[in-house]
């Protein structure tokens, strides 16, 4: 039977073709478990998510996709699946491409397809217009995700994207450079049909400005925030929404909430133009203010002043 699978994706057929065989064929096959005990590249099941690999690297449309995703539900056990993508991302010499890890990731249980496939986006690929758009994409079209889920996305993106900016050594040309890409992508998400898409642009807005937030509050990052940073936020285009901010400051510990202040004071200061991080610190000032916490104002006002006494 393996046999019988494998020589109907390798054949010549056309797509359509195939996957109505696979399909005829699926539920029967399926009945035999894989093997556990050869070794994972020498599986029925490897066979297959390896040929997805190659086929996904050189050709992707609608056929492609439909096709590939019929390949993987002739997999086996999760639990074969999961040695399976253990195996491919641990062997730096094997190519992954941004929608190969997509489907495998999607047919991976969630407690392990998500980290796979955050680990695979890391490690593996480069930060360029494909690996953005597809992240952006999953983040704000994939309706299975709870707001929570969503939200972490966002956080990741946003670290995936330091980590990136910081690989450039502090050149602000190529930090700029980055950012026009990402200010690119994201207009390209936002028109559908021709169609400016407001919710889709604040969704990403208010998701990656949730992002940095979580960076700048986050204790154990002991590296300052960068140029990379400045101009992140710069591409946002507009202050914070107010609630946004609200429910930012509702939510964090007062040490966590003066270390992301203390940073976001510290921004404007670096080697490039932007003046929004000012605004957002005035913003989150006065809600401070509002909510009667005159004291966390002071005192992060208090730092700003005596780090700028030890700068000059």
């Amino acid at each position: 039977m393996d046999q019988i699978i494998t020589g109907i994706i390798k054949s010549t057929h056309p797509f359509k073709v195939k996957q109505q065989l696979l399909e005829r064929l699926k539920s029967a096959y399926l009945q035999t478990p894989c093997s556990t005990t050869i070794s994972v590249n020498n599986r029925a099941c490897y066979h297959i998510i390896n040929y997805v690999r190659e086929l996904t690297s050189i050709k992707i449309d609608l056929d492609t996709l439909a096709f590939c995703r019929t390949c993987l539900e002739c997999c086996h056990s999760p639990e074969c699946l999961c040695s399976i993508a253990e195996h491919l991302i641990n062997d730096a010499h094997i190519d992954l491409s941004i929608p190969f890890v997509q489907l495998l990731s999607d047919r991976l249980p969630i407690e392990i397809g998500r980290p796979f496939l955050e680990r695979a986006i890391f490690e593996r690929h480069e930060l360029n217009n494909e690996a953005l758009h597809f992240i952006l994409l999953s983040i704000t079209k994939n309706r299975q995700l709870t707001d929570g889920q969503r939200t972490i996305f966002y956080i990741k993106l946003v670290e995936l994207v330091l980590f990136r900016l910081r690989t450039f050594d502090h050149s602000i040309e190529q930090v700029e450079l980055f950012c026009k890409q990402l200010l690119s992508t994201i207009e390209e998400l936002c028109y559908e049909n021709n169609k400016k898409s407001n919710h889709l642009l604040n969704d990403i807005v208010n998701g990656v400005t949730s992002g940095l937030l979580t960076c700048l509050a986050d204790s154990t990052v002991t590296n300052e925030p960068s140029t990379a940073l400045a101009n992140i936020i710069d591409l946002l285009q507009e202050c914070p929404n107010e609630n946004l901010l609200d429910s930012f400051i509702l939510t964090i510990d007062d040490d966590r909430l003066i270390l992301c202040l203390n940073r976001l004071a510290r921004v404007f200061r670096w080697p490039c133009s932007t003046t929004k991080p000012s605004q957002w610190l005035v913003s989150i000032w006065k809600l401070l203010f509002k909510r009667e916490r005159e004291m966390l104002v002071a005192q992060s006002a208090s730092s700003s002043i005596i780090s700028d006494v030890y700068l000059y």
